[in-house]
């Protein structure tokens, strides 16, 4: 009897430090879960911030593109206005100083000289 007592001791204490042993076991994974389960939320946030900053910085850079297209759209615009003006000037200028050649060409033909001749003097075009 003294020696199933001592078996029974034996096995109690066997199962006390398995229960102990299980029970640690138990408490490591679930820390490491939650452990896991923080740094997952970590990385996710870390993800999303990476996310939202290179989302903000494309933006960024795309409206600095846009702002450098319209500006130098803008300026070669201007440009191109200025020249065209200008051409329009000179195309008006030298069909101006046609029709007076023609004009006074004619008048020193038909022997009338035309307005357009004087024009032509008092600009210095043609010699007096």
């Amino acid at each position: 009897a003294a020696r199933q007592a001592q078996e029974k001791l034996k096995w109690e204490a066997v199962l006390t430090l398995q229960r102990a042993c299980w029970a640690f076991l138990s408490r490591q994974k679930t820390h490491l879960r939650a452990l896991n389960r923080q740094s997952r939320i970590q990385a996710s946030a870390a993800v999303t911030l990476q996310r939202w900053w290179r989302g903000t910085a494309t933006r960024m850079e795309m409206n600095r593109a846009r702002y450098a297209v319209v500006t130098i759209q803008y300026a070669v615009r201007r440009l191109l206005r200025r020249h065209r003006a200008a051409m329009q000037i000179q195309r008006h200028w030298r069909g101006f100083i046609t029709r007076a050649e023609l004009q006074h060409t004619v008048g020193v033909f038909t022997g009338t000289p035309g307005t357009a001749a004087s024009v032509l003097e008092a600009v210095d075009l043609v010699p007096p």
